[in-house]
């Protein structure tokens, strides 16, 4: 995979009208993904064509697919749960200025907390429900 600026894409992706984008993302204890893709010119959903915003010659190609991998890999910006790792589960979604570069991730997080509890089961009554 070839690794991209992100910085240029999304620049680049204002420059060609569109004003922000969501994304969901789901996931936790090492797998997620990020999907649901909605661009955005003037609150007005629009499809982008990727050969004007990346200027791509005519044998190259990208896709919103190709995108969300993008995204994937944006470590710690775009994609703050790196390869969702960890005793947690998340989700929610991200949305970018395209402007501003402002990101606003909304979304829940649960993690995972031990329990240590320590009972005597010949002191201690059968709960009744």
């Amino acid at each position: 995979m070839i690794e991209r600026d992100m910085r240029k894409i999304i620049k680049s992706l204002n420059q060609n009208g569109i004003t922000s984008f969501e994304v969901s993302y789901d996931g936790g204890n090492d797998d997620g993904c990020f999907d649901d893709l909605t661009f955005y010119k003037n609150k007005k959903k629009v499809n982008v064509n990727w050969n004007e915003v990346m200027n791509l010659s005519d044998d190259e190609d990208y896709s919103d697919d190709e995108f969300l991998a993008d995204i994937y890999s944006d470590y710690g910006r775009l994609n703050p749960y790196y390869s969702f790792a960890g005793e947690y589960t998340v989700h929610g979604k991200i949305t970018v200025d395209t402007a501003t570069g402002e990101i606003d991730n909304e979304g829940e997080q649960s993690t995972w907390q031990g329990i240590s509890e320590k009972s005597n089961l010949f002191t201690t009554e059968k709960e009744l429900f």
